[in-house]
């Protein structure tokens, strides 16, 4: 994982793997995926979900990977 297109990682072994837009709809929160989202939709989130995916080599060939979500509101945007 990389800040700012530079090339030098933040944390190694991680990346993210689910980007997710939360809209109102009808006093509830619809999560839409980034890439299905239409521009007035991204103009009109409240909330985005984000999940990192971590990898770690173990002994031998073995790997563990691990997911972890986090919900960010938004606030304060300028419209």
């Amino acid at each position: 994982l990389c800040m700012n297109g530079d090339d030098n990682p933040i944390l190694d072994n991680a990346s993210i793997t689910g980007i997710r837009l939360g809209l109102e709809d009808g006093g509830n929160l619809l999560w839409v995926d980034a890439t299905d989202v239409t521009e007035d939709q991204l103009h009109q989130s409240n909330a985005v979900n984000l999940e990192l995916q971590i990898t770690a080599p173990l002994q031998g060939d073995e790997i563990v990977q691990r997911s972890f979500p986090g919900t960010f509101q938004l606030r304060n945007r300028a419209q």
